[in-house]
């Protein structure tokens, strides 16, 4: 007596229909990835800057010598680079380009495009403020009298 075996496996329209509705899904959640991707690149950049004032500060205090951060911003006031340098003997101490950071991502630096550092580590002049963007994603840092770095410009 043969016994009849339930056919297994999936028929082509079941699996096409799974392909679909995955689809589906993938297409609804690109715009959110997207928008996290760019979060985080613009998170990248003003940490990194956050990191650079603060070897400015230090290496301005250790050495006795007034450093700059300065900003070389394009004609549409992006800044897509930044230098350390200090400022006495006319040397940059580090160059960073933030693409190679954060690709895509724009600072623009409140006031003029550097921020000085005297010889003890502290910030010459008024509060600054550095923004960042990609797109429609931006965050700030601020830069307090005293040296202070605050993310999301408090």
């Amino acid at each position: 007596m043969a016994r009849h075996r339930p056919p297994s496996g999936h028929t082509l329209p079941e699996l096409l229909a799974i392909l679909v509705l995955l689809g589906l899904l993938s297409a609804l959640a690109a715009p959110s990835m997207r928008e996290g991707i760019r979060r985080a690149r613009v998170r990248a950049a003003l940490q990194q800057l956050a990191a650079d004032l603060y070897r400015a500060r230090a290496h301005a205090a250790r050495s006795g010598r007034e450093m700059r951060v300065r900003f070389s911003p394009a004609p549409s006031g992006c800044a897509r680079e930044y230098a350390l340098e200090d400022v006495r003997e006319g040397r940059t101490i580090r160059a960073t380009d933030v693409e190679s950071v954060a690709p895509g991502v724009c600072l623009r630096v409140s006031g003029a495009p550097s921020i000085r550092i005297d010889a003890r580590g502290m910030p010459v002049g008024a509060a600054r403020k550095v923004r960042a963007s990609l797109g429609p994603v931006s965050d700030s840092l601020s830069i307090s009298m005293v040296g202070r770095v605050y993310h999301g410009g408090r």
